[in-house]
């Protein structure tokens, strides 16, 4: 009988060791083969000893998709790394289209388990001593697997409904908070 195999799609946090989770590093070690672009497979690269690695470059999302979810399909147990939290402008949102396309089923040929991690913006949050309390929204303005377009659509900021047109602004401001308390790097949060 064929062993089942397991997918984990794996959060590992801001970049920095001391924030991978407890239980990112066990699925990690439990892996045979792990998944990931290759900074985030550099990053995690002392929990990746004797292990397969699959590494692309970015823009190559949906290829490490469909290659975790093939070589679980074939029993095996893969680790799909992402940094920050996995369902957060990460992989699992990928991961779960592409085993809507396949029929996959919780009880199939194979298992899915979801690892969160820290999010950056809850790390930067801490490091500049700003927590993100009471009302707030979060707008990825990436363009690698939604249109730009669809970001004004969806994410309107305020109580006026317009569109936050400053997110740059902020994101400087935050590292230059960062650069004040000692790391302009957000890797060594």
């Amino acid at each position: 009988m064929e062993e089942k195999g397991e997918l984990y799609l794996v959060g590992f946090g801001p970049g920095h060791f001391n924030h991978l989770t407890f239980r990112a590093r066990e699925v990690i070690g439990r892996a045979n083969v792990v998944v990931g672009y290759r900074t985030y497979i550099d990053l995690v690269a002392d929990l990746l000893e004797g292990k397969e690695i699959v590494a692309t470059g970015m823009t190559e999302e949906i290829d490490r998709a469909r290659v975790a979810v093939d070589r679980a399909q074939k029993g095996e147990r893969v680790a799909i790394v992402s940094s920050g939290d996995v369902g957060i402008y990460g992989m699992a949102g990928l991961i779960f289209e592409i085993l809507s396309e396949i029929g996959w089923k919780p009880a199939g040929d194979f298992s899915v388990e979801v690892i969160p991690g820290i999010t950056a913006l809850s790390a930067v949050a801490s490091l500049v001593g700003a927590p993100l309390t009471h009302d707030f929204a979060a707008v990825s303005l990436s363009d690698l697997l939604t249109p730009l377009g669809r970001h004004r659509e969806a994410a309107p900021c305020g109580r006026g409904g317009r569109f936050c047109d400053r997110p740059l602004q902020s994101a400087e401001q935050a590292a230059g908070l960062a650069a004040q308390k000692g790391s302009g790097n957000f890797a060594t949060l």
